[in-house]
């Protein structure tokens, strides 16, 4: 029979031995961004500098290593929504395209770390942050959005979309501070995020905004010049149709030191040809082949969907245009016979 002295010693082994796997575990759970932070206030960030960064440099690892690989299965531990849907189509894609291609250095090589991590505040789930930095082999910078859903699961890439040349992400509150998220109707601005996002879908489709006047970029003349390329290289065979939507991923929207915002949203393209009877057919290029089961003649029809990820900034009202400042396109599938 165990005395209580006896019960007491037994009582602080355990409680030490406790403690000493609470604080092994600790910096494991603060790298995969595992904390609980239920305490977290709403106008105070849920991470610290340090976690932050500690969180972005394993997702940017991650990331590079599926995409070095061309692994479905290693994606799915790096990237969620927009990214991971778009990543087994990019990768098949790159097969076609490129399937020499050595990417073993990539793979091995450490991630570069990020230049900028942007924490945002709120007690709430999901949770979010963003982070810049430039992949290893690239010559422009990348802007990512990190996002866990619960308090169980590590932080991965939401999306991402390349800097544009010449842009920059404009400053936001101290870490210590941590950027305000804002909803999709904030006002105050020159356009709510959700306006802005569904103008800016109408500009790259038609050439004009319904509301949200933005800055003009190269980027928006490149789509309607492709676009209109793509019409005339098929008009002797097929119609040629290009649409541009929201789609129905959250738009991700942080309040910037000058009163306006930083928006993250996703739009979908959609390329639709339809053959004239008798005239022929499409030779599909390799991309489609690779995303059509190997398909290589469009004798019909064929709807190619691709999503286009946009950073928009947008100042605050009377503080003049919106501007596009990170843009990048991404296959998605294609539906063709």
């Amino acid at each position: 029979m165990r005395t209580s002295a006896g019960r007491r010693v037994l009582a602080s082994l355990v409680a030490v031995t406790a403690l000493t796997s609470v604080a092994g575990c600790s910096s494991r759970a603060d790298l995969l961004g595992l904390t609980a932070n239920n305490q977290v206030s709403a106008t105070v960030p849920p991470l610290t500098t340090a976690q932050a960064g500690a969180i972005t440099r394993r997702a940017l690892a991650h990331a590079q290593q599926a995409d070095a690989s061309r692994s479905t299965s290693a994606a799915r531990t790096a990237f969620i929504g927009v990214a991971l849907r778009t990543a087994s189509a990019s990768y098949a894609v790159r097969e076609i395209v490129d399937p020499a291609g050595d990417d073993l250095g990539a793979v091995l090589a450490p991630a570069a770390p990020p230049s900028r991590v942007i924490v945002t505040t709120g007690r709430s789930y999901p949770r979010s942050f963003v982070a810049l930095s430039r992949p290893t082999g690239s010559s422009t910078d990348e802007v990512a959005l990190l996002m866990t859903p619960n308090v169980q699961t590590p932080y991965r890439i939401a999306s991402r979309a390349r800097l544009l040349p010449g842009a920059a992400l404009p400053p936001t509150a101290a870490s210590a501070q941590g950027a305000p998220v804002l909803p999709d109707d904030a006002p105050g601005l020159i356009a709510t995020p959700a306006e802005a996002v569904r103008d800016l879908a109408r500009l790259l489709q038609t050439g004009a905004s319904a509301g949200t006047e933005f800055a003009p970029h190269p980027v928006v003349a490149s789509v309607r010049a492709n676009a209109a390329g793509q019409a005339r290289s098929v008009a002797k065979i097929a119609t040629f149709t290009q649409r541009h939507a929201a789609t129905d991923d959250p738009i991700q929207t942080l309040r910037t030191t000058d009163g306006g915002a930083l928006v993250l949203a996703t739009i979908e393209r959609t390329d639709d040809f339809t053959v004239k009877k008798g005239a022929g057919y499409i030779q599909a290029p390799a991309a489609y082949q690779a995303l059509a089961g190997g398909l290589t003649k469009i004798t019909r029809q064929a709807s190619v969907k691709t999503l286009q990820v946009v950073v928009i900034v947008l100042p605050a009202e009377g503080a003049g245009p919106a501007r596009l400042v990170a843009f990048s396109e991404l296959p998605f599938t294609v539906r063709a016979s």
